[in-house]
């Protein structure tokens, strides 16, 4: 979209209608944008919008009619496939490192992955019986369940997930 809130591309038949989309991020660092899914898939596509404007004879080229109408073309394009989690993806989250990003599924794990080498980083589970959980930013989370909220912390025995080679030691709430 645009400042003026016109549309600037479509996408469409994304998934099948069964598995629709549950969240969507953008990666301004890798020009990307990550779906996730119902049965826990989550895709990593390239943004790739082009806009022509056709000449004074109404075909595309190097000379351009300012006065005509502009046709956007859009080319949807799969970079990468994350699997990992088994039950719906419930949040996506960029991280402050713009190379990852979080993920959250009522399969009871939180996940962080890195885009520039297509890895799972880290996995942790939570207790059973999660309703929903939303990640709120790079730091906190909320789990919902039939009785009780919690609002838990992102946390690493390293000061931040500065680095995506470094190995994870501890996760805690």
């Amino acid at each position: 979209m645009l400042e003026d809130g016109s549309k600037i591309a479509k996408y469409h038949g994304l998934t099948s209608y069964e598995n629709y989309i549950t969240d969507l991020i953008i990666s301004d660092e890798f020009k990307y944008f990550i779906t996730s899914t119902m049965f826990g898939e989550i895709y990593v596509w390239k943004l790739n919008v082009r806009t022509k404007l056709p000449n004074k004879e109404g075909k595309y080229g190097d000379e351009v009619d300012s006065n005509a109408p502009k046709v956007t073309k859009t080319k949807r394009k799969i970079i990468h496939s994350f699997s990992g989690h088994t039950k719906k993806v419930t949040s996506l989250m960029n991280h402050s490192n713009k190379t990852m990003f979080i993920s959250a599924s009522l399969d009871n794990t939180v996940r962080i992955w890195c885009l520039d080498k297509f890895t799972e980083l880290y996995c942790f589970n939570l207790l059973a019986g999660l309703t929903d959980i939303k990640i709120l930013n790079d730091k906190l989370f909320v789990c919902s369940y039939i009785d009780k909220i919690k609002v838990c912390r992102l946390q690493h025995l390293a000061q931040s997930f500065s680095s995506s080679n470094s190995k994870v030691k501890e996760i805690g709430k």
